[in-house]
């Protein structure tokens, strides 16, 4: 008897094993959210020709916010 085998049948339960079959069907290839690599790369970060026009917005709003 290996050693992995030992510990499956000694340490886990029948929630553990419904745990390893919701996991084992998840595919995640580092893209996040169970998304594959065609959807992951079409939802990505674009290049914005304006810079980072998203975060400059957000420090003026705080500063005005911190200013109050």
């Amino acid at each position: 008897m290996s050693a992995l085998t030992y510990y499956i049948d000694n340490n886990m339960d029948e929630y553990d094993f419904m745990s390893m079959d919701v996991h084992k069907h998840v595919r995640s290839s580092h893209s996040g959210k169970g998304r594959s690599k065609k959807e992951a790369t079409a939802n990505t970060n674009r290049f914005d020709q304006s810079g980072h026009c998203r975060k400059t917005v957000q420090k003026l709003m705080n500063n005005i916010h911190k200013r109050k």
